[in-house]
Parts: C-alpha cells; structure tokens; sequence
C-alpha cells in the first residue's frame, strides 16, 4: 500500500503518516472519554474521524497544497462518518462534526447527499484496517437526553485529541504540562489560611466555622452540593478550601470555578494568584487583558493553550464559558468538555442563572455527576429552592448542605437594617444621596441612574453602569474604594453592575424595590467588613415614574412585590429566600422556549445541536461589540492598523475588549443612522459620538444602549 498522509510537511519537512494519525488520536480520545465509560467508542471516533483522507483524491490535494499548486478541495467529514455510520449510528454525527460541529440527526439522514462516491469507496476500504464494532449495545437503556450529551462529550474527546495530535505533528514536539499537582495546591491553601487562626472577631469565628465544614464535607462522595454563606462568610476560600481537597480526595483532575460577573471574576482570580502564582491559575473569560505584543513566552503560551481546552488544575471562568459550552454544537466551544470531567465545579453566585435555563443546565451538570465522577458545588448567600421546578434532578433538590448550621451565621453576621422609605422621584433619593457622606444609590435602568447622577452636585459624586467601557468602570471603583478606605465624601450612583461581589463598603445603601436577591446583594455592599459601631442602614424606595427592565427581570420584581415590604426585616434570611424563589420558579418558565421552536429539553431529545446552541445562550440580547476609540485613541488607531496590515482581528478584538461596549441591534443602528457609529474598513465599529467623563456613552442617553440588565 502507498503512504497515506494525514497532514502537510512540518517545519522539519516530516509529513503526518495517516494510519499513525488516526491511531494516536483513537487512544488519546479512549483515555479522555473513558472518565465517563466512553472510551470503546471515542477509540472507534478517533480511528474513523479521517478516514477518507485515504481516498487518491485527497492525497492529491494534499501534496498539491503543500507545494502550494491549487487543487480541487476534498471536503472529509461527510464521507468519513458515512464509513462507518453502520457500525456508529447517531455517533457518526461526531465524525461529520468534528470540524463544523454538531448539527441535526437530520443532517446525518443526508449525509449521502453530495459525497463523492469515490471517495466514499475509498474510505469504507480503508476503515477495513480498524477495529469497528456496532456500538448498539452502548446506547441501550440511555434516556434521550443521557444520550444526547454523551454524542456532545464524544465530540469533546475526539476533537482534543485530533487538536494535540496535530499540533504535535505541526511543532515537532508535544506541549508541556508543567502545572503543580493539586495536593500542592490544597497545602498553599491551607498554609494561607493558618494567616487568620487566631483573630477571635466574630466574622473569623464565622469564616473558621465554614471553613471547618467545607473540610469535612470535602470527604463525602461525589454529587452535588450546596454551600450557603451569608456576605462576609469569607466564601471565596472556602468553596477553595472544600473544591481542592473535595478533588485530592477522590483523585479529581481540577477545580473549576465558574462566576457570572467579570467584575467578581477579576477579584477572585487576583486572590488565588496571590496564592499560587499567576502561572497556576487559569483566568478564562472575555474582558481578560490581553498581551498586545502577541507575547509568547512560555507562560503566556502555556496559558492561551489552557484556555482552549481547560487543560490546568484550577480554572476561573464565566457561567457563559461553562454553560454555553456544555450546551454548544461548536467545536472550540465543545472542546474543553472532558477536562471537565473528573472535576469539582463551583456555580459561585448560584442564584444568577437564568430561571428559564433551569432544567437543560442542570441537566447537563446531573449527566457530569452521575456519569463523570464529577461534583457541583451551589454556592451563594441567596440560595435558589428547587423544590417542586419539573424537570431539576432529585439529586440536586436533595443536595448535601455543606454547612449544617448556616442560617445561624446569617444571624450571627447580620450587619445591616432594612428601612422602607416608600415612593421616591428622582429628586427627592438625590437629596437624600446629597445628604449623606458616603452612600451608595442602586436603581434598575441606566436612565434612572443617570437622571439620579445629574441631580447631584459635587466633585465627590461617581456614576456606574454599562453606558462605561469596563476600563472606565475599573477606574471608578478604584477611586470610589479609595476614598471609602481614607474615610472622604463619595456618593455613587449605580445600575445593580455594582451588586454581587464588587468589594465596595458604604455605610448607607439606597435600593430601588429590585429583585429579592439583588436587594440581598445590594444589602452586601453596605458595612461589609462590620466596622460599623452600629447596623449599616439599606434604604429601600419604590421609584416614581422609574423602570424596569422587562422579561425575567420585571417578573422577579414583581415576585418581590409580594414579599416586600411587608416582611422587609426578613430580606436576607435564608428562610425568606427560600420562599421567594420557590414562588419566583413557580410564575416563570424552567425550560426555555423560542417562538416558533419546541423547547429546549425536546429539542435535545431530537438532537438538534444546532438550535439547542443558539436557544440556550446565557445572554439572549444580540449584541454588537463597539470600540469606544476615546477611552485609547493611540491604541485603537494602532490596532486596527495592525488588522489593516494582516494582524489577528480576533485578537485585536479581546484587546480592543476592555474599552468596547455592547449595543442591542435597534440602538446599533439606530445609532449608525445618526453617524455616532461608523464601521471601520477592519469590520470593527466604532464609536465616534461624545463619551461623557462621567456617563460614558450615556452622556448622549438617546442612542445609548437600552437597559437589559445594567
């Protein structure tokens, strides 16, 4: 038999043996699937994924592109999955996916359509070299929706294992693995906190009591959890504390800690860099700094490739990259699935998921737990109720509570006073704002924070919300913490963008009627450390002629409604929350649907990977990224240079990130109609209107971006 080749000449001016290709994928797939007992078909993936790469066809365009001559293109992936769709079934959707993704078992129905014939021969021959059997038996007895995340986790495997056998071939050389063992973490950890063994005030007595829990509890079988501690409860650590050792106990691979907010992202990744070195921890989310140099030293490198495939002992990231990628047809999305096995996940901020993804998120995290020796961790101050939510597993409703005794230490910590204020204008919360030292102002549209802002005079005022560029906001907290740390005057109005983890300490905090676990958070940011000789004081108002955002958002206000204010010195307790949510569940939708579509749980049953993608997205709004070239004239200009000039827009894009804002469609064109936007030759768009020094793009709140969340 003639050579067959998988791949062009490397550097060394080696070419990739077909045969041994697929080979060392086959088994680098089997070792990844088989943390879920799907090793026999992620081998038989491997073995099949390129097999029309034999076909006289494609070797002739292979040579002929590597001599850079042009050839008639030789597409594999249809052709390879109708080899063996036989003996794989609906696991041949892998193999005609590995490079476009997942589709429709519709297009696995068509697949004949449009292959070559000859090379179609030439593929089911070649696969005659390989071990195939009917994987029939392997789907037996799985549920629809067992089966379709194991086809997504199939991907997940094959994909790596093509990706690393590939770059390998490329760079002559496999890619290093020089992370510290998660036992060394574990003992950095427990080091850092013998800092604080002997402070005896009482929210170290707290923190050391779920710290203790969170050790213990770290010995239990694997499952899910759920960690409740109130705002100060030192939870950053100790959901640390439990994950890692939870992890060295049962010989777990990594820890993955998954947070909504970037803000709150930022703040956690810095803590654990402090700790294990910024080399150890893998801080993976949108707004992360990126080196405009194209840097690639050895740790710069090691971490872009981590980024791709989650392939280091602790990750930090978004809600957005663990759902949307637990729930994708993409491949780079897909990629990063089974370094997710074999893990313990933290959901830090719990309660922020989107209700109407309920059922299909905690699906996909039940399939980890039961089939992929994996653990979810619950963790929160405002603890969701999942009884009675159709479609939530049992395992979950029933999940362990780390800290037996937690509704004490909301009491023992409670460090603020809820006062209702009743109906307030716009005026009448900015004379109050002007009346105190230090206050914090949270209402629920960015024109109401901003029609706040303009009524309150002084240099010691400061505005927040997503009309700022997340460079610009970066900048404020950092101003506003410094004068709330040397005890100076400074009076923020915000969006509830500052809710949820921003580390801001206000002695006073006015909050429009919101959503109960936005007030909770928003109660949060007011005597935080419990420096105060009495309880901070949380305003609560009811905004005349104020907004709210409609959906999900309108629906939790007017769940709180019914709560508030008449239980008002409740706002806070477990028990309160409890309630809230278990109502809040029961008066919107668990599993999403998108007019004209069924919803998503059938819509995975059916395996239609495309539209599960496109309906299970954590942020609905379409939005456009927009370059706000003031915030960085030069680096903008010199950017989109670059891009002129043949440079990565994609990276131009993650730099260009932190002074970028999100317009919805409407206000994008809405905008471009009245020459406040222009498009730039690269594609990108840029903003050119006014940015205001203190409201951003908010200074020309006509076209601004529309209020969705802040």
């Amino acid at each position: 038999m003639a050579e067959l080749w998988a791949h062009s000449a490397n550097a060394a001016g080696k070419r990739h043996e077909l045969t041994a290709h697929l080979n060392a994928v086959a088994q680098r797939a089997k070792t990844f699937a088989d943390k879920w007992d799907g090793g026999q078909i992620a081998e038989m993936l491997g073995w099949g994924h390129d097999l029309a790469k034999a076909s006289p066809k494609f070797q002739r365009y292979l040579l002929a592109a590597e001599k850079g001559i042009t050839a008639d293109k030789c597409p594999h992936s249809a052709p390879s999955a109708l080899a063996i769709v036989d003996y794989l079934g609906t696991f041949a959707m892998v193999v005609q996916g590995h490079h476009a993704g997942l589709g429709t078992r519709h297009d696995l129905n068509a697949v004949q359509t449009g292959v070559d014939p000859e090379v179609h021969d030439a593929a089911k021959d070649f696969a005659r070299n390989f071990n195939f059997e009917r994987v029939a038996q392997h789907a037996a007895g799985r549920t629809a929706l067992d089966a379709e995340h194991l086809i997504r986790m199939s991907l997940s495997a094959l994909v790596d294992a093509d990706f690393l056998d590939t770059e390998e071939h490329f760079a002559g050389r496999a890619r290093s693995h020089a992370y510290p063992k998660l036992d060394q973490y574990l003992k950095q950890l427990e080091q850092r906190l013998t800092q604080f063994a002997n402070d005896d005030g009482e929210v170290f007595k707290v923190r050391r009591e779920v710290q203790t829990a969170c050790a213990e509890a770290a010995l239990a079988e694997t499952g899910f959890f759920r960690l409740t501690v109130p705002t100060g409860g030192g939870k950053t650590l100790a959901s640390l504390l439990f994950a890692l050792k939870h992890a060295v106990h049962h010989g777990m691979d990594r820890v993955i800690i998954a947070i909504p907010y970037t803000s709150i992202i930022e703040q956690t990744a810095a803590v654990y860099k402090r700790i294990f070195g910024d080399e150890n921890v893998l801080e993976h989310h949108s707004a992360i700094e990126v080196d405009e140099t194209e840097d690639f030293s050895p740790m710069v490198a090691r971490q872009r490739l981590a980024a791709e495939n989650w392939d280091c002992p602790l990750v930090v990231t978004t809600n957005v990259q663990l759902f949307e990628s637990l729930l994708s047809n993409r491949v780079s999305k897909c990629r990063k699935l089974h370094n997710i096995a074999r893990s313990t996940v933290v959901l830090d901020e719990a309660q922020s998921l989107p209700p109407d993804l309920i059922e299909c998120t905690t699906s996909v995290l039940d399939w980890m737990v039961r089939n992929a020796r994996t653990s979810v961790v619950y963790c929160t101050a405002t603890q969701p109720d999942f009884t009675g939510v159709m479609g939530v597993p049992t395992k979950l409703v029933k999940a362990r509570e780390i800290v037996a005794n937690f509704p004490e230490h909301f009491s023992r910590l409670k460090r603020v006073e809820f006062v209702d204020i009743g109906k307030q204008t716009h005026a009448e919360v900015a004379a109050r704002a002007s009346e105190s030292k230090q206050v914090l102002v949270i209402v629920n549209t960015k024109k109401d924070s901003a029609k706040i802002f303009q009524f309150v005079d002084g240099d010691d005022v400061f505005y927040l919300s997503t009309w700022l560029t997340a460079d610009h906001r970066r900048e404020v907290l950092a101003e506003v913490r410094r004068r709330l740390d040397e005890g100076l005057p400074c009076r923020l109005i915000s969006t509830q963008v500052v809710e949820a983890g921003v580390d801001v300490d206000f002695p006073t905090v006015l909050r429009a009627m919101g959503p109960m676990d936005s007030m909770v958070q928003a109660a949060g940011r007011c005597n935080r450390a419990g420096k105060l000789p009495h309880l901070g004081t949380c305003e609560v108002f009811e905004l005349v002629d104020g907004g709210t955002p409609g959906g999900v958002y309108r629906t939790a206000v007017d769940t709180t409604r019914l709560f508030l204010p008449g239980r008002l010195a409740e706002v806070g307790t477990p028990k309160l929350q409890s309630e809230y949510t278990r109502q809040f569940f029961a008066s919107t939708g668990t599993d999403r649907r998108v007019k004209g579509s069924p919803p998503i749980q059938e819509l995975r049953e059916k395996l239609d990977y495309r539209t599960v993608a496109q309906h299970s997205r954590l942020i609905e709004e379409d939005t456009t990224a927009v370059v706000v070239e003031a915030r960085a004239p030069e680096r903008v200009r010199d950017l989109l240079e670059r891009v002129m000039n043949g440079g990565s827009p994609r990276l131009a894009a993650r730099i260009l990130g932190p002074v970028s804002i999100s317009f919805r469609q409407l206000e994008l064109i809405k905008a471009m109609d009245d020459q406040l936007i222009e498009v730039h030759p690269t594609g990108f768009y840029i903003w050119v209107g006014p940015y205001d020094r203190n409201l951003g793009v908010g200074g020309n709140t006509m076209y601004a971006p529309a209020d969705v969340f802040a």
